[in-house]
């Protein structure tokens, strides 16, 4: 009887334990996308340093609940109450990290608090010091619960007046996320 119950207990650890590893994996940060993020920055710096008109595709990979921003002057410390895509009642300000407060830096929210209250509870900030980013194009990219995981992102060193350039100073970084074409949100400077 004893070897009978040992033998159950075991089985039952053996099949319950990997298999609760294996579900958090799908509940938890990746390590996969802080490093995509990464990866995403120096695609930035690489563009930056290319000649005018240039662009590059990027595949940016995002978990559930974390968001992307471009932190510069006009939106460090700037308080968001409307999610531009879904439309909901948000309340949160976009933060910085140490290396950022005088510098251009692109941003990852890796963790935020709740659907409403998005304050960052886990922030990474890659530093963009030679990198000016267009006006328009200056959004915070929220995946929320449904968007995709996977987005590709247009990186491109703005001609002045060119499309998704149109409020740009030659040189700027226009960074477009495709997902984003079907809110319009781009329309003011195709």
């Amino acid at each position: 009887m004893v070897t009978m119950l040992l033998a159950l207990i075991g089985a039952i650890l053996f099949v319950l334990v990997p298999s609760c590893i294996f579900a958090s994996k799908f509940f938890t940060l990746t390590e996969k996308a802080a490093e995509n993020f990464l990866d995403f920055t120096e695609k930035i710096k690489e563009v930056n340093n290319l000649p005018l008109g240039s662009k590059r595709t990027f595949v940016l990979i995002m978990d559930q609940q974390t968001y992307v921003y471009p932190l510069n002057d006009q939106s460090r410390d700037f308080h968001v109450t409307r999610d531009p895509v879904g439309g909901t009642e948000v309340d949160f300000t976009l933060g910085s990290t140490p290396e950022c407060l005088n510098q251009n830096c692109y941003c990852l929210c890796r963790e935020y608090k709740d659907t409403t209250d998005r304050n960052c509870l886990d922030l990474i900030c890659a530093p963009l010091s030679t990198v000016t980013f267009s006006q328009g194009t200056g959004q915070v990219l929220d995946r929320g619960n449904t968007g995709p995981r996977r987005m590709k992102v247009e990186i491109i060193k703005c001609e002045a007046g060119k499309p998704y350039c149109k409020l740009s100073q030659d040189g700027e970084i226009s960074i477009i996320f495709q997902w984003l074409e079907q809110y319009h949100i781009y329309d003011s400077i195709k």
